[in-house]
């Protein structure tokens, strides 16, 4: 999710540890009904948007964004209208008394979501692989991001995310935030992220953890 990106740049938090779940999204409501009769598809503006499909279905709906789907859920079970309706997960919906009215609602039900754990120190152990995600930013010279990531080629370590983010205040400029594989006591992983540090004009490390 693009906001807990943002957030992790100016944190004094680290990542520890991940963990990958499965996205399993349903349509929930206080009792049945026709989907013509649906006026409101509340949850959260992620799995609003992993729901397009659903929701061109429902031509007569309004979607409107919740802090959360379990929120969503709990709204909907307090409104107490049928016609109102939640996407959110089985599990909220058993918690707040909803009936599911249609089961992986989802886009793409080969999607998944990537949770992580954060503490306000870094914790290292040699087992197993390893992840490091960190952010950095390039001037706006040509060539820049090839520059700052081709040492990742070069020492043949895997870049295994990279994604860009909008700077704050600074229209048109980006950050890129990236995950590679491998450890950061590795000899060869901490020269490359020395040279990528040496092109960019910021780098962040946001953590390291098990893959």
């Amino acid at each position: 999710v693009a906001e807990t990106h943002d957030l992790l740049v100016d944190s004094a938090t680290s990542i520890t540890a991940q963990a990958i779940l499965p996205i399993r999204h349903f349509l929930v409501g206080v009792a049945e009904v026709e989907t013509a009769e649906i006026r409101i598809v509340r949850s959260h503006p992620v799995a609003l948007d992993q729901c397009r499909r659903l929701l061109a279905t429902l031509p007569a709906a309004t979607a409107i964004a919740a802090a959360t789907t379990a929120d969503a859920a709990a709204q909907v079970a307090r409104d107490g209208d049928p016609t109102e309706v939640a996407i959110a997960s089985e599990r909220a919906a058993a918690l707040h008394g909803l009936v599911v009215l249609a089961a992986d609602v989802g886009d793409h039900p080969e999607a998944y979501t990537r949770f992580v754990a954060i503490a306000n120190r870094t914790q290292l152990h040699d087992d197993g692989d390893w992840r490091i995600a960190f952010s950095f930013q390039t001037d706006h010279r040509p060539g820049a991001l090839h520059r700052a990531i081709e040492p990742f080629a070069r020492h043949g370590l895997d870049l295994v995310q990279l994604t860009s983010r909008p700077i704050p205040q600074t229209p048109w400029r980006y950050r890129f935030d990236a995950v590679v594989s491998g450890h950061p006591l590795d000899p060869v992983v901490r020269e490359t992220l020395a040279e990528v540090r040496r092109q960019a004009q910021r780098f962040t490390v946001f953590g390291s953890y098990p893959a």
